[in-house]
């Protein structure tokens, strides 16, 4: 529960809320939740390492009610963030190279969190299937329930399949880089929980975010949030914004945070 909390107000402090939305495939069918309809019009589909099977590749394939922006399709937190907030009404699922759909998630907020993930429910019949383009149908046989809340799907879909973005720098080369430098100046500063520490290393409306009602909370979790022996592992820079990602190591494993930077008057710090 403590890392979750963690998690969710990393995500609300670091993460970088979009402005250009990511180029859409077309969608058309509709997303259910307690009885409510709503109609699915968009497609996004992203290639990844799949996070059960070492080595094999995966295809998330997103149908949504309205578009979404590539940070958003990026961002760990993003899709429960628009949820949450009630901008988007959402389901991805996660398909394998065999053309199996091996699980989903809703981004809805009539769940509590606004997202539940869910897995054995879920049906693709393809269409077209290569590196370049996925389209076919998903759906489920029945509606599914959790917690008194009922969802259900079904859609045609097709879009075309982003490629995984590759890092600018990664290692010892992350660290020297000017988002690197930027990054690793804020997690010393976080690490001390301090304020007036952490104010040179982010953008003023970061700042605020610690000077408004949950800055105490936030302040009070930083130093969990980045332990000691944390490493930054890549740099993903484009221009004047970058993603910065830094692995930090668990009982039962590692964990990984995206963090992001801006150049501010010539100068990187962190923002959202």
């Amino acid at each position: 529960m403590l890392r979750s909390l963690c998690l969710y107000i990393c995500a609300i402090l670091l993460m970088l809320p979009s402005v250009f939305a990511q180029e859409s495939g077309t969608a058309e069918g509709t997303l259910t939740i307690n009885g409510n309809a709503t109609p699915l019009r968009h497609a996004y589909a992203s290639e990844k390492p799949s996070p059960s099977e070492k080595g094999k590749r995966v295809i998330y394939v997103v149908l949504s009610d309205v578009p979404i922006s590539a940070a958003d399709l990026d961002d760990d937190f993003g899709l429960m963030r628009l949820g949450r907030d009630s901008k988007v009404h959402a389901v991805e699922i996660r398909i394998n190279m065999l053309r199996k759909a091996e699980s989903g998630s809703f981004y809805d907020s009539a769940f509590e969190g606004a997202s539940v993930s869910t897995s054995g429910m879920h049906n693709y019949d393809w269409d077209v299937f290569n590196k370049d383009t996925i389209s076919g149908k998903l759906w489920m046989e029945e509606p599914g329930e959790i917690d008194g809340t009922t969802y259900h799907y079904t859609a045609t879909f097709k879009a075309a399949v982003r490629p995984e973005p590759q890092p600018t720098a990664v290692g010892a080369e992350a660290e020297k880089s000017g988002p690197g430098r930027a990054a690793l100046a804020f997690i010393e500063a976080a690490r001390t929980g301090n304020k007036e520490a952490i104010k040179p290393t982010v953008s003023e409306e970061m700042y605020q975010d610690l000077e408004g009602p949950m800055g105490p909370e936030i302040l009070e979790m930083l130093p969990q949030m980045f332990p000691p022996g944390m490493k930054l592992t890549a740099v993903y820079e484009s221009g004047d914004k970058a993603t910065i990602e830094a692995e930090m190591k668990e009982k039962d494993g590692t964990s990984t945070i995206k963090m992001k930077a801006a150049r501010v008057n010539g100068e990187w710090k962190m923002t959202k």
